[in-house]
């Protein structure tokens, strides 16, 4: 379950360059405090006087290939939180980056590890990556890796990606990572399973370490993982986490992980939902009522761009998929219980716009860009608000303004839950609902009969178990 611990002391490790970066005359009379109040920033550790860039080229830590790279892969500018991370991690920092999700994170760890590749010799045969980056789901580290790949298509020489998750042959990534990839990126567990196979790599190249939506990492438990990964890193690394939110496991996970030394550096409403998404909250008596809105709404969103709906069981999800098929609603599946092909070619045909809507549990959740999607649906609320976030932030991706998200209750569902996400909704400057003020306090079946459902949509009543249907009695599609 976890990777021998190393000795370091015993170790002879080569030296390497961790400042990559020289700060600009250009930037030396800004006023760093006003151009992070104005991205809604905050950094503290030692980085309060280090300015954030407006181009990628500032600061000489990218070659002239990377520029170029990133000019035909259509970057033209850094955005929020890669203006305000990049310069710090480029000069040497350790740092816990705490931003919403789809605000672009993933060049801001990509970026500096390039840095770093290209001021280091070049790997000899059978030795192992430079950058590791640990990702919690397949999808996840499936799309980092495919990010790290236009770099090699666009010209960027010496920075091979190597993907290590679970669903696909554990000998043909072995044989990969065997022929040399100055990038790996994996899921934890498999990447250990991997490094324990007999004459595998080994990571005493790794001089930059990325942790990808930590969080989800110790909500998956992998927290004892993640440990002995990062304990078998030469300690002098460079190490940097990303996460959404800051629950207390993630707090200890980097005092123990990161330097002392390390930076802090926050976007926006850490733990919060992301802004620029438009979040609409309905209470349903039943759940006949929710899946009734839920069928005569959903086209119309669909007329506006691709849509994710989040249900809660594996069960639910092959069941919205076929009904919505009754109902031309051309839909694919995602869930725990598929395989790796069959996870990529429901991406492919989602990513794709051949099938409209996507139905996913939370194994979606975490890392899916995809820059079509106008609207999620929560069909069954999250557990928490952590996993919310997470959804919703599907839509409304590095600073578009046009995102959806709308959350379904019933009466039955969780008050506590209600609590937060009333609370939420407060922080963000969006309107409360009265019948989730109710349901938070416990008072929506007291209220008149007639009251109930006064915020949401009125439906007749539908029979059928599960999602409030059955293939004989239907609502109807409006």
């Amino acid at each position: 379950d976890s990777l021998r611990e190393v000795d370091h002391a015993r170790e002879e490790y080569e030296k390497f360059e961790r400042v990559t970066y020289v700060a600009p005359k250009e930037l030396a009379d800004v006023d760093v405090g006003a151009a992070r109040a104005a991205a809604d920033a905050r950094a503290s550790g030692g980085a309060e006087d280090v300015a954030p860039i407006s181009r990628f080229g500032q600061g000489g830590a990218l070659d002239v290939d990377c520029l170029r790279a990133l000019r035909r892969m259509g970057y033209e500018s850094p955005t929020a939180v890669q203006a305000q991370c990049l310069p710090v991690i480029w000069s040497g920092h350790d740092a816990l980056v705490m931003a919403k999700t789809g605000s672009g994170k993933t060049l801001a760890f990509l970026l500096p590890a390039y840095a770093q590749i290209s001021r280091q010799r070049p790997l000899t045969k059978r030795e192992g990556p430079i950058a590791l980056v640990l990702a919690p789901t397949r999808e996840l580290a499936s799309q980092i890796a495919n990010e790290a790949h236009k770099f090699t298509k666009f010209g960027v020489s010496g920075a091979r990606c190597c993907a290590i998750f679970g669903g696909v042959s554990k000998r043909d990534q072995f044989k990969k990572l065997r022929a040399g990839a100055e990038i790996v990126v994996a899921t934890p567990g498999r990447l250990v399973d991997v490094l324990c196979m007999k004459n595998s790599t080994n990571l005493r190249r790794v001089t930059y370490l990325a942790l990808d939506e930590a969080d989800r990492m110790l909500d998956m438990g992998f927290e004892k993982i993640v440990r002995s990964i990062c304990q078998a890193v030469r300690p002098d690394r460079q190490c940097v986490m990303f996460s959404a939110t800051m629950p207390a496991a993630m707090q200890r996970l980097a005092r123990d992980v990161l330097a002392r030394d390390a930076v802090t550096v926050s976007i926006g409403n850490v733990g919060g939902a992301n802004e620029d998404v438009r979040q609409v909250v309905y209470v349903f008596e039943d759940d006949a009522r929710r899946a009734a809105w839920l069928f005569e709404n959903l086209g119309d969103a669909v007329d506006e761009g691709q849509a994710i709906v989040f249900v809660n069981h594996k069960s639910s999800v092959e069941e919205l998929v076929n009904e919505l098929a009754t109902r031309g609603i051309k839909a694919v599946a995602l869930h725990g219980d598929l395989d790796q092909a069959q996870r990529q070619f429901a991406m492919k045909a989602f990513k794709s716009e051949h099938a409209h809507v996507l139905v996913a549990t939370d194994v979606a959740a975490r890392g899916l860009d995809v820059e079509a999607i106008k609207t999620v649906v929560n069909f069954h609320p999250a557990r928490d608000m952590s996993t919310h976030v997470h959804r919703i932030g599907r839509t409304g991706r590095a600073g578009a303004l046009d995102g959806r998200a709308y959350t379904l209750f019933t009466a039955r569902d969780s008050a506590k839950f209600a609590q937060q996400l009333e609370q939420n909704l407060e922080a963000a400057g969006q309107p409360v609902p009265l019948d989730l003020k109710a349901l938070a306090r416990g008072t929506y079946n007291k209220r008149p009969r007639s009251d109930h459902g006064g915020d949401a949509p009125r439906h007749g009543k539908v029979g059928g178990r599960g999602l409030g249907f059955t293939s004989h009695h239907r609502p109807s599609a409006g």
